[in-house]
This record gives C-alpha cells, structure tokens and sequence, in this order.
C-alpha cells in the first residue's frame, strides 16, 4: 500500500469531495431520468445521512443531522434535499485546516 507523506493538496481534496457527490449522486437517483448526474444539485438528506454514519464521521443519524445543522447553521427538514454547496460546506472547514496544516509544515521546514 502507496501511503503518502505528505498531506493532500487544497486542489486533491476538493476534488476528493467532488467525487464522493458524484458517487453519492449517481447511488441516489434514476441515471435513466439524470443521464449527466454532474447536472443533479440535491440528494435525498437520508443519503448524506448514511454516508456520514457509514464513513465514521458521525455515530448515528441523528449526530449527523446535528452536525449537519451545526456547520451549515439551519434547521433541515426531515426529508429534504441536501444541495451540492450545502454538502460541499460541510467539509470545507477540514480542508482549510488540513491546506493551512500544509503551510505551516512549509514554513517549519524553512525556519
């Protein structure tokens, strides 16, 4: 296993969540009705729910939805849509962080 040294660069890791919309996207609608699934901008909630859930980043459901609701600062209906920037807002704080960790291993080095 290639495992890197170095963290992700700002470009890999939006273009990490990027992916994962689409693959989101493309698990949750009817490719037949959406053949460009790039053109979709909502999911269902419940998709993003899972995936939070499923990928570690919340215990259960509801701690998602309270993460949700807490980062993007509204209240979410119970079923409602999520839309691409509402999803992609959700991971922009931890990759700032991770570009601004990426800096200041920079500077470190040059000191």
């Amino acid at each position: 296993m290639n495992k890197r040294a170095d963290p992700q660069s700002l470009t890999e890791l939006t273009e990490s969540i990027n992916q994962v919309w689409l693959s989101l996207v493309h698990s949750s609608v009817d490719v037949n009705l959406y053949p460009d699934i790039r053109l979709v901008s909502e999911i269902p909630l419940k998709t993003v729910l899972e995936f939070l859930v499923k990928e570690g980043v919340a215990l259960d459901k509801e701690k998602a939805r309270e993460m949700i609701e807490k980062v993007l600062g509204v209240q979410l209906a119970s079923s409602g849509p999520i839309s691409e920037t509402e999803f992609k807002k959700l991971f922009n704080k931890g990759i700032f962080k991770q570009a601004l960790v990426k800096i200041a291993a920079t500077f470190d080095l040059q000191v």
